[in-house]
């Protein structure tokens, strides 16, 4: 009975049902997520959107222009695994003796069991959020624990000074807007119609004359007014919307830690300024060749996330692995900018 409700497969089903904690920056930014069958896989991603044919020769088929180019790269993406003491299965092979938990025990243990399975996911997912935003920030998904990573193409990250500056009185934050918007959709197609920035730089736009002015003719205030998701507890608050661009502005605060620290880092810096088309980004989970015992030969499994149970030789806890290959890239390369603007 314990090998089948805490095998490999068992596991890995329930933890597919456990849901993933609320994340603003996730939710708004990856369009779409997917399993490949394959421990590595080719990832397409545009930059610029520019076409590249190649070469054949005299005797081959012409080759078939496809409306998008795209560059190709295959990947094996780097594992995340993190695990927890088993303390359900124990409780679960117990509740048939007098032990400690003779009172409620099978609801004891799969209430540790749930737990257990939210801590881990969490801390899964946290991990995805943090390879998100490292992406973002530095045009470089991270693998293997920041030591390596992929890139997709040129990344600079803009810093504005003088009059440039949003807090500056001068400074003429539509146009500067409005020309970022631009040069994407010019380069890549895609029109870019959200802003993630601090509180700073949030209150800074509120307070621009221009802006304000803007949203005065405009009567933007309106919307504000009417939309009911203007403040939620992840993190975010809507600061604006700009009509005439088609750009939502928010403010966006959210910490994370290295486990076994105590040290948080925030995810965007004070100053700094994301502009983006929403769910232009994706994330790719590679397969996993895993063995559900040791000693067994590997199984693959084409899923998200897997949980498996291992009893370690040289320890006397059993243990609940999570593992994880999640891979994620833009749409293109150049489709989104960042900038420290205050």
């Amino acid at each position: 009975m314990s090998k089948q409700m805490f095998g490999i497969i068992a596991l890995t089903a329930a933890i597919a049902q456990v849901k993933n904690p609320k994340s603003f920056i996730w939710d708004i930014m990856i369009g779409r997520e997917s399993t490949e069958k394959t421990i590595q896989f080719e990832m397409h991603t545009k930059n610029e959107g520019r076409y590249r044919a190649p070469l054949v020769g005299r005797r081959e088929n012409s080759i078939l222009v496809e409306r998008e180019a795209f560059q190709v790269q295959v990947v094996e993406p780097a594992m995340i695994k993190i695990h927890t003491v088993n303390e359900a299965e124990n409780m679960f092979k117990q509740q048939f003796g007098q032990t400690k938990y003779q009172q409620n025990t099978d609801k004891v243990w799969k209430q540790q069991l749930a737990d257990d399975m939210k801590k881990l996911k969490n801390i899964g997912f946290r991990t995805k959020v943090w390879m998100l935003t490292t992406l973002i920030k530095t045009g470089v998904c991270p693998m293997a624990s920041g030591e390596k990573g992929i890139s997709y193409g040129e990344f600079q990250k803009e810093v504005l000074s003088g009059n440039d500056m949003f807090t500056h009185q001068d400074a003429d934050i539509l146009a500067y807007l409005e020309k970022k918007q631009r040069n994407i959709q010019e380069k890549t197609g895609l029109i870019p119609d959200t802003v993630i920035t601090t509180p700073k730089v949030a209150a800074a736009i509120l307070n621009n004359s221009k802006v304000k002015e803007y949203l005065k003719e405009t009567n933007a205030n309106i919307f504000m007014i009417n939309d009911k998701t203007a403040e939620k507890n992840t993190g975010e608050k809507l600061v604006a919307y700009l009509p005439t661009l088609g750009i939502t502005i928010y403010s966006y605060v959210d910490w994370y830690a290295e486990l076994g620290t105590d040290e948080e880092t925030t995810v965007l810096e004070e100053g700094d300024l994301i502009l983006f088309k929403k769910g232009s980004f994706r994330c790719q989970y590679g397969a996993l060749a895993l063995r559900a015992k040791s000693g067994e030969p590997a199984t693959k499994f084409v899923e998200k996330e897997v949980l498996r149970p291992r009893y370690p030789e040289n320890s006397e806890d059993d243990l609940l692995e999570y593992v994880s290959a999640p891979l994620i890239s833009p749409e293109d390369a150049q489709g989104w900018a960042y900038a420290k603007v205050a």
